[in-house]
């Protein structure tokens, strides 16, 4: 040591490179953007627009429910996710209003939906809105199922024209992506 800074061996004076920092953990810096998500609904008037709902366009229209305000949404990721927000946008008054998520289970019907507990209740108060999640509860996420209990005004009908979740993938090994050595 001289003056405080260590030497090397020759004792020349030179100082040491540094030691690097530790690789932080996948998704620690991440950004957090609008997810590309596929996914199916239940009680949809007109079922096949599910994807203009999904993809976030500018969609020529809304998902609607069918015979009641309830609709029931099943979002598979190809890879797991965190998630932070989920944004959802309507028409006018029957825009949904209690939305149930639960997470990591399928095929859940709209009697489990009613039963079961849910990860998280939102309560939706506008046309276009964005609510936090509880975001210890959804760090590995690899399917959301999506209940729809009501909508703004109580209405017979409930319209999704955006069904927005806002996150970040985690990096994790592909097994499909491994190829056999030997």
């Amino acid at each position: 040591m001289l003056n405080g800074v260590p030497t090397d061996a020759a004792g020349a004076g030179a100082k040491r490179p540094l030691p690097e920092a530790p690789a932080a953990a996948p998704g620690a810096n991440a950004t957090f953007a609008p997810l590309e998500i596929s996914g199916s609904v239940l009680n949809a008037a007109n079922p096949d627009f599910i994807s203009h709902v999904l993809k976030g366009g500018d969609a020529p229209g809304a998902l609607k429910s069918d015979c009641d305000e309830q609709l029931l949404f099943s979002i598979d990721f190809p890879a797991l996710v965190k998630l932070r927000e989920l944004r959802i946008e309507g028409p006018d008054g029957s825009t949904p209003k209690t939305v149930k998520l639960f997470l990591n289970k399928t095929n859940m019907a709209f009697e489990d939906c009613e039963d079961a507990p849910a990860t998280q209740e939102l309560e939706f108060s506008s046309e276009a809105q964005t609510l936090p999640l509880n975001f210890v509860k959804f760090q590995s996420v690899s399917s959301l199922t999506v209940f729809v209990q009501d909508n703004q005004e109580d209405s017979d009908s409930t319209s999704i024209s955006r069904l927005q979740l806002i996150g970040v993938p985690l990096h994790t090994t592909n097994m499909n992506d491994l190829k056999k050595q030997g």
